[in-house]
């Protein structure tokens, strides 16, 4: 774990250093799995910011180039007008020079047309780099698309247990309150029984008082 760092080393826990420029020779970066979401978060924002600064950069080499295009065509201009204007004094003065101008002409326009195809290569370069980082930054969006889905169906997948084990929970409480009343109703019948038996007893404990009854009228009379 990196406690502290200098210009040239890191200092890390249990007083270690590491040279910085010995990264990835020497030593390495180890993510713990606690920070990996953080990282993840924190890769994804330094991305868009590379990608966001290259894209302007290039904006701005692109405006550059346009500009410094424009000088250079503007200084051709004048120097064409110039060079035009010195070959109408030298036809005056000097008519054989006119095949070299000529000639000089003719190289300039091959220069310019070599100018052009070399511009449009850049441009279509650049261009097609462009399309390569916005095609690279698709994907990458589509994979973190992927990501936050999976990570959603996740949760509603622990929210469809949860809520399993909550009805779950509900059942076994209306099993167990059914059942409490079954136990209740089990010892209400059995109470009914023992009131029926102690009546029964109370009517035999009568008639054989009766017949006790009877018994001793009898031997009276007798």
């Amino acid at each position: 774990r990196v406690i502290g760092e200098t210009p040239a080393l890191l200092q890390f826990e249990g007083g270690r250093t590491a040279p910085k420029n010995h990264e990835g020779s020497g030593w390495k970066w180890v993510i713990g799995a606690g920070n990996v979401q953080g990282q993840k978060q924190k890769d994804e924002a330094s991305r868009q910011a590379e990608i966001a600064a290259a894209l302007k950069a290039r904006e701005e080499r692109l405006a550059e180039e346009n500009a410094q295009k424009v000088k250079d065509k503007e200084r051709r201009a004048a120097e064409k007008a110039a060079q035009q204007d010195g070959k109408g004094d030298k036809d005056q003065e000097e008519p054989t020079i006119q095949t070299g101008e000529v000639k000089h002409e003719a190289g300039t326009t091959k220069d310019k047309a070599t100018e052009m195809e070399v511009e449009k290569e850049t441009i279509a370069a650049e261009k097609a780099e462009i399309q390569d980082v916005k095609s690279e930054d698709n994907e990458h969006k589509e994979e973190k698309d992927d990501v936050e889905e999976k990570k959603a169906e996740k949760e509603k997948e622990e929210d469809q247990k949860e809520k399993e084990k909550t009805k779950d929970k509900e059942h076994a409480k209306e099993k167990e309150k059914k059942d409490s009343e079954k136990e209740k109703g089990k010892a209400k019948e059995k109470e009914k029984a023992k009131e029926k038996e102690k009546d029964k007893e109370k009517v035999k404990e009568k008639e054989k008082e009766r017949e006790k009854d009877k018994k001793e009228k009898k031997n009276k009379e007798s």
